[in-house]
């Protein structure tokens, strides 16, 4: 399995095509089971891959969120590539599907077209109304968090 953010490779799908398939396979497992959809989160979240204790500082914290979570961007030739890290195993997966859709994206893609198409994966896919309010509230505070990452780059 390949870890997200640890090749620094370009994505060959847009933010739209990339959150397209995030849709189709949340509707897929929420299909099987709440139970099921919970198992597919956390198998994304273990695709995170390692992040580095020194990068544990309050800069790079996620405020906002019940579980304690940390991303870190990095700017190369105008794409952003990110690392990320909770330490809830459903939060995981939160933050590895939205670095997995921004990961190596264009800043002004992060910046300018991504909303509309991560509301669209929140409204088609539910997912986020399935969590407790406090997880709820993580998703757009990592969205906000990756959104200033790519402006401050």
């Amino acid at each position: 399995m390949i870890k997200i953010n640890d090749n620094y490779q370009i994505p060959e799908e847009t933010i739209e095509e990339i959150t397209q398939k995030f849709i189709d396979n949340i509707q897929a497992a929420q299909e099987l089971g709440q139970e099921f959809m919970f198992q597919t989160l956390m198998e994304y979240g273990a695709r995170l891959g390692d992040f580095p204790k020194e990068s544990m500082i309050d800069k790079n914290k996620i405020q906002g969120c019940q579980s304690t979570v940390y991303i870190t961007g990095e700017k190369i030739d105008n794409r952003m590539f990110f690392k990320g890290y909770a330490d809830s195993k459903l939060v995981q997966g939160q933050v590895a599907i939205l670095l997995s859709i921004f990961d190596g994206q264009k800043v002004d893609d992060i910046l300018n077209n991504s909303k509309e198409h991560l509301d669209n994966f929140v409204k088609s896919t539910n997912i986020i109304a399935s969590l407790s309010p406090s997880r709820q509230n993580a998703f757009g505070s990592m969205y906000e968090h990756a959104k200033k990452l790519a402006l401050s780059q």
